[in-house]
């Protein structure tokens, strides 16, 4: 991840982070393309941050369907481990 990203203006000068707001968004835009059947519902479950994400780490995203395709599970990882997860509930 670059410094150059606008998500990270403002959040901190001197320090960036990328907001939560912004890895909810950008895992729920990737998986309304994965998953292009299911509609995004307003609910979410088991939201965690666990370590905050700076310029210069590069994260993998992982997003998990269950077999009824109600729930897409996320989890941003890099090598330092786990940063954040959290699970969408979709209606179809």
């Amino acid at each position: 991840m670059t410094d150059d990203l606008a998500v990270l203006d403002g959040h901190f000068p001197g320090e960036p982070i990328v907001p939560g707001v912004a890895q909810l968004f950008w895992a729920a835009t990737l998986a309304g393309r994965i998953f292009p059947q299911s509609i995004l519902t307003s609910e979410m479950r088991n939201l965690k941050f666990m370590k905050t994400i700076v310029p210069g780490v590069r994260l993998r995203l992982s997003l998990n369907r269950n077999a009824r395709a109600v729930r897409i599970a996320f989890e941003y990882s890099s090598d330092a481990g786990l940063h954040s997860r959290g699970m969408f509930l979709w209606r179809q």
